[in-house]
């Protein structure tokens, strides 16, 4: 007689497991992500304004940005753009917005001029969002001068909150925050 074998209980709990693994492995972006953390560099991005220039992210060195990743059919990203203005127009802070929006600048020009957006607008794409481990937006990264990451705001956030961020840095000294040094 001829025995058959059933899958053992072991069996049932390592296959789910070991295509997890596989999975993760498969979608983890490789090399090219880093960990976004509080203390280090941002990841490096070329992106197009919506004035057809090419910018950089090297360029953005040299004083504190607010790197802001959005889309115009998010309602919490529409209720932070008078919290972003106000820095940008208040403050110290270079204020970049990333959007998201697949249609790219035929939904986003309209968008910004409707909400006097002044602030630099880049059209961003789902490669960029990810190596900066972004999931959700509103996403917002506090840059220091020298590109390393001050704070981070999953969701919606304040520019009460931006600025303690910036001040708690300034007074622990853990970034470059003006230009020079």
């Amino acid at each position: 007689m001829k025995r058959i074998s059933f899958p053992t209980v072991r069996h049932w709990i390592l296959a789910p497991l070991v295509l997890l693994l596989v999975a993760v492995g498969a979608c983890g972006g490789g090399a090219q992500s880093a960990e976004v953390a509080v203390g280090s560099e941002a990841p490096e991005f070329e992106l197009t304004a919506l004035d057809g220039t090419t910018v950089d992210s090297r360029s953005l060195a040299g004083r504190p940005v607010v790197l802001n990743f959005w889309a115009t059919w998010c309602m919490p990203c529409r209720k932070e753009i008078p919290e972003l203005r106000s820095l940008a127009a208040e403050s110290e802070l270079q204020v970049v917005g990333i959007a998201l929006d697949e249609e790219g600048e035929e939904s986003v020009a309209p968008f910004v001029e409707r909400y006097g957006i002044d602030y630099l607008v880049l059209l961003g794409d789902q490669t960029t969002f990810q190596r900066f481990n972004g999931y959700t937006i509103p996403y917002t990264l506090l840059l220091g001068a020298d590109r390393k990451v001050l704070g981070i705001y999953r969701g919606p956030t304040t520019r009460e909150a931006i600025e303690r961020d910036l001040s708690a840095a300034a007074e622990a000294g853990t970034s470059q925050l003006g230009g020079g040094g």
